[in-house]
């Protein structure tokens, strides 16, 4: 870990220059790239000026950049009174067209960073904590990983004896990978719960939220339709699966049977939307209880207003906590996909190969369309 902090004071005439030349410094230290150090100095100004403006007549504010497991986080904290941070305070005079478009652009910019920008007030102090966002050298790095993990994988399959290739795929890849998936598994139920559960507590108006559902649901069933759409035509070009690399190799087959007493009738599915205890949706995972049970808890809270602010506050937290380890567990990409592409390797041959790069040539082929196709819905 490497933390870096310095405190200033609005008395200084040039308090703003020397707050914005420290981050540089600090974040060129830590080794940024020039495109986010200048982001994070526009977001930062953009922070410190409100901060001022909400000061009580403070003078002292602490920057402090911190790096804790290839996470970089600038973090400014001010004696101050609360305020909305997405959302300027004009007089009654002042308040114009153009004055709340500003507003709005800045509220869409800020929560744009989503949890990379988290403000709070404690004890009477005003914090903002910005992330650096290193995507990049992450995406990098994965794409690395998986270059790496063929190229094991081929050498262990080829060059190593047979004892040793089992011995790696059964004691180091399938367990890291089993880890990982597992890992995925823990956060995949909170992380759904209470980001929805957070999203609904911003609504104190039940018709503003119904007609909101009613544009977010007209949105997905066309989306859906595109979707499906583009996947016909996309397969019919295509044609995915010919020749199909699962019948290539020398495979054993299993017959599977499948239970024909489920009942998998449009009642029943509805049906089981309404969980039976509230616990259930997590140990089952069940998705739709889940997304039931975060609208009915997020609606309720919103209803509540100002007398469950405490709740809202805890809600707002876990989903923090659980977005972190989510961030935390992501770190092991890169692990995950070596030992993840070095045992399709090992399993696979050769003809194999080529029907999966078509298969990922496919996939991005898919990707793109649904880019344009979101572009053009947006613009």
């Amino acid at each position: 870990m490497k933390v870096i902090k310095k405190i200033f004071s609005t008395e200084n005439t040039g308090y703003m220059d020397e707050a914005i030349s420290f981050i540089n410094d600090s974040l060129t230290c830590m080794k940024i790239d020039k495109k986010q150090i200048l982001k994070n100095e526009l977001l930062f100004e953009e922070t410190l000026t409100r901060f001022v403006q909400h000061s009580n007549g403070s003078k002292q504010f602490r920057i402090e950049t911190k790096k804790a497991m290839g996470e970089v986080s600038v973090t400014l904290s001010m004696p101050g009174e609360g305020f909305d941070i997405y959302s300027e305070e004009h007089d009654v005079g002042e308040v114009t067209e153009d004055s709340l478009t500003v507003d709005a652009i800045r509220a869409v910019l800020l929560k744009a960073y989503g949890e990379k920008f988290r403000y709070s007030n404690k004890n009477g102090v005003n914090r903002v904590r910005i992330l650096t966002d290193n995507s990049k050298k992450f995406l990098y790095a994965t794409l690395f990983a998986l270059v790496l993990g063929i190229i094991a994988g081929l050498l262990t399959l080829y060059v190593l004896p047979e004892t040793i290739e089992d011995g790696l795929s059964i004691f180091i890849l399938a367990p890291i990978k089993t880890m990982f998936m597992s890992a995925l598994k823990i956060i995949i139920a909170p992380v759904v719960f209470f980001s929805i559960v957070t999203c609904f507590t911003q609504f104190d108006n039940v018709s503003q939220l119904g007609k909101m559902g009613i544009k977010v649901l007209c949105m997905y069933f066309l989306t859906t339709i595109i979707a499906i759409f583009l996947a016909l035509g996309i397969s019919t070009v295509f044609k995915p699966g010919e020749p199909g690399f699962a019948l290539t190799g020398d495979y054993e087959t299993t017959e599977i049977s499948v239970d024909m007493d489920v009942d998998t009738s449009l009642i029943s599915t509805i049906v089981g939307i309404v969980p039976s205890n509230f616990l259930a949706p997590f140990l089952e995972s069940s998705t739709l209880q889940l997304i039931l049970l975060a609208i009915l808890c997020g609606v309720s809270l919103g209803i509540l207003g100002e007398s469950a602010a405490s709740l809202k506050e805890i809600f707002e937290n876990l989903n923090s906590l659980f977005l972190t380890i989510t961030t935390l567990i992501a770190k092991f990409i890169p692990v995950a996909a070596f030992c993840s592409m070095a045992l399709m390797v090992m399993d696979l041959n050769i003809k194999a190969y080529f029907s999966l790069l078509g298969a990922a040539f496919l996939q991005i082929s898919a990707c793109l369309c649904m880019i344009a196709v979101y572009g053009i819905l947006i613009a």
